[in-house]
């Protein structure tokens, strides 16, 4: 289904990967290892062998100003972690959504109430890190251009007072 320049895929990711024009923005609602829907691992210790497959197709299939904004509970996102900086994503910030005490009402019963209700969720924003393939290997933009640029001689320009 599509509208302007978005499309929707209403089914499994999976099968719409391949055929993914490289995403500007990605949004991952997806298992958080509360077993919240059949699939989603009942325990956070199976979130990154979950997100795996995913992880890999986001990774191949951006472009180097492709944002990612991955919703999770916080132990859910601390387990992915690892996953998406290995994959090339870097951490820029987290934000929490608090929910509210309306949020409690209906999912308090005697199963939960032995333990402080959840009213959070966090958001995660990534973006992709920028690695260029140069004769000295893989390096960050930064560096390149640090490099670069002595290279060509040009003089740096420091201020001649403090900034600030």
């Amino acid at each position: 289904m599509s509208r302007g320049l978005s499309t929707l895929h209403p089914g499994p990711a999976q099968e719409v990967y391949g055929a993914w024009e490289p995403p500007d923005l990605i949004v991952s609602d997806g298992a958080y290892g509360v077993g919240g829907f059949p699939g989603d691992p009942r325990t956070p210790e199976g979130l990154a062998e979950w997100y795996a497959e995913h992880v890999a197709a986001w990774s191949k299939f951006a472009h180097p100003a492709t944002t990612l904004w991955f919703w999770n509970t916080e132990i859910g996102w601390a387990t992915t972690h690892p996953l998406l900086v290995r994959e090339g994503w870097e951490y820029v910030q987290t934000i929490v959504w608090d929910k509210g005490i309306g949020h409690i009402a209906g999912n308090v019963n005697g199963e939960t109430i032995r333990r402080l209700p959840t009213v959070t969720e966090i958001c995660v924003f990534y973006r992709r890190r920028l690695m260029l393939q140069t004769p000295l290997g893989e390096m960050p933009l930064c560096r390149w251009l640090r490099l670069e640029w002595r290279r060509t001689g040009l003089p740096s320009i420091a201020p001649t007072r403090p900034v600030g």
